[in-house]
């Protein structure tokens, strides 16, 4: 029999870093304000540029921190309210975590048998007899790195009812950027704002029919962009990767039912964002074999978030009133609107803010039927007054040119 791939972990006492407790002290902030049973299970309570996490049970929550700016070093921890608090007050000065063997490794993890992305070779088998398909994965769908962020699939009416469940979450939340993976390891990242979804084929299985990437195209000309939330971070996608929701929709179910691409669908042979490491994040990082035991990465199936916390979520955060196509589209270039701001540097946002929340509050305002001078000097004085907007670098005149060409 092979040596296990996981090394042993040594348990140390570390100092919490000033930028750590910072951070818990904004989780401890929210809770008390929204009160302790205001975040469901999987739902980050914050999210900064340098750590996130939330709720992993009722009185037990999971937390990720990088504590170097390159984001190279990556510490994971677990707590309970009563530790929580102690290190959000500065009554608890270290912590016991588990560190890898080697010097180099800055990774530090709440157990002795937690999984190492960098020094952990899950896949150095030395025995003969060891087969790849062993490793094979049930079909699931992954919108994050933490417990209960992933769920088995049974079935197209499943996978059916969770994009429904997430197409609605997108119009209230951040869009999230979703993962599903087939049997052999072949994966379409999916993300959906309001009418329309951007999909992204990946696979490195040389007997697969997919090409290594394809990536969705609809109207080649669009270069603005939007922001969608993928696994632990925001990021930019052109709008000229998205295409109909409804077209969208079939060809995730055939991609789905039978690995195939959409010919319904136009397919550029790239990828659009920095995945093409995608099969180690999603296997290396996360084992077939770790997620039916239950890790620390995924709990089995019976505890993962279910369809019915996740409809919980959605009851909870969704709007109460229909909102009409006209006023979506009305949205949507909002958001378009802000995304080319963020990307020209114009406009910078605290940490942790959704820069969604801003949409209904711009697009009112495009929709004012006054001179473009007066409605630039409204924009930069309604952006200046958001909580969440800690610059604008944009002047009157500039923001003019601006809209003229809107």
């Amino acid at each position: 029999m092979s040596e296990s791939p996981i090394k042993p972990k040594k348990a140390q006492k570390v100092d919490v870093p000033s930028e750590l407790r910072d951070f818990l002290r904004e989780v401890e902030t929210q809770l008390k304000e929204a009160g302790d049973d205001a975040f469901e299970v999987g739902e980050d309570i914050v999210q900064w540029d340098n750590a996130y996490g939330g709720r992993l049970e009722k009185n037990r929550f999971s937390f990720t921190f990088f504590p170097d700016d390159a984001g190279l070093d990556r510490w994971e921890l677990l707590l309970d309210r009563k530790q929580l608090t102690a290190i959000a007050s500065g009554k608890t000065k270290k912590v016991e975590l588990f560190s890898c063997e080697s010097p180099l490794c800055g990774n530090r993890f709440p157990s002795a048998d937690a999984v190492c992305e960098d020094c952990d070779g899950l896949f150095e088998h030395e025995d003969a007899d060891f087969e790849p398909e062993s490793l094979e994965v049930e079909p699931m769908l992954i919108w994050g790195l933490e417990p209960g962020e992933a769920h088995l699939l049974d079935g197209e009416a499943q996978l059916d009812e969770l994009l429904d469940l997430f197409a609605r979450l997108s119009q209230v939340e951040q869009p999230k950027l979703v993962r599903l993976v087939r049997k052999n390891g072949d994966r379409m990242i999916i993300g959906q704002l309001l009418e329309e979804a951007f999909l992204c084929a990946i696979s490195e299985d040389m007997d697969s029919p997919l090409p290594v990437h394809a990536t969705s195209i609809g109207n080649d000309a669009q270069v603005e962009t939007t922001m969608l939330r993928d696994l632990t971070e925001p990021i930019s996608l052109m709008f000229k990767y998205f295409i109909s929701a409804k077209a969208a929709r079939q060809a995730i179910r055939l991609f789905f039912t039978n690995g195939e691409l959409s010919p319904e669908v136009t397919w550029e042979q790239s990828v659009p964002g920095d995945w093409e490491n995608e099969a180690r994040l999603l296997v290396e990082s996360h084992p077939p074999s770790a997620y039916k035991a239950g890790s620390r990465f995924f709990t089995p199936p019976a505890e993962a978030l279910t369809l019915e916390k996740l409809k919980k979520r959605v009851a909870k955060t969704e709007a109460p009133s229909k909102v009409s196509k006209k006023d979506r589209e009305r949205l949507v270039q909002a958001l378009r609107f802000i995304a080319i701001l963020v990307e020209h540097d114009h406009l910078e946002f605290k940490r942790g803010f959704d820069p969604k929340s801003l949409a209904q509050g711009v697009a009112d305002l495009l929709a004012r039927k006054v001179p473009l001078g007066d409605k630039a000097q409204m924009l930069i004085d309604w952006l200046f007054e958001q909580k969440g907007v800690e610059e604008v670098y944009i002047g009157d005149d500039e923001l003019v040119e601006l809209l003229s060409m809107w």
